[in-house]
């Protein structure tokens, strides 16, 4: 892999995992801003899909309009799948020569999972899974300012 190669997946993978981070953040400030005391505390320490279940039961519980609920289980319900399908697989295997592109009319890297080689990301879809992490991700913080300044009045 030449350098230009390396600084454009280098960085495409960088933004999509910083994005990431902001969904795990927005998660936390979830359990943070609307958690029971008490469950705060084990919520804390549990696993991203577990944060992200019980995220939805606080959303659940909000006494916000039902779109308003719809909008954000939505939102993370993508983000979890983004999380899923790409995060873990990116984040868990290495960037590789795409053996079949050597039988094609152009050679191109991928990234392909150990455990399930039938499930891999090309550039063009991470490129395009990017956009959509930052599209469900803008949706989520929207919405969720939205909850804020109707529930935690005193914050806005």
């Amino acid at each position: 892999m030449n350098k230009e190669e390396y600084t454009k997946w280098r960085d495409l993978i960088g933004d999509f995992m910083l994005k990431f981070s902001e969904v795990e953040a927005e998660l936390y400030t979830i359990i943070y801003d609307f958690a029971d005391p008490i469950e705060l505390k084990n919520m804390l320490k549990v696993q991203f899909k577990d944060r992200v279940n019980y995220s939805i039961k606080l959303i659940d519980r909000m006494n916000i309009d039902s779109n308003l609920k719809r909008r954000l289980r939505r939102s993370i319900n993508e983000l979890m799948k983004l999380g899923e399908s790409t995060r873990n697989l990116i984040a868990h295997n290495p960037l590789n020569l795409a053996l079949e592109s050597l039988f094609e009319e152009r050679v191109y890297l991928e990234i392909r999972s150990y455990r399930n080689t039938n499930v891999s990301v090309t550039y063009d879809i991470l490129k395009s899974r990017n956009k959509e992490l930052c599209s469900w991700l803008d949706e989520l913080k929207d919405g969720l300012s939205i909850a804020r300044r109707i529930l935690l009045p005193e914050d806005t």
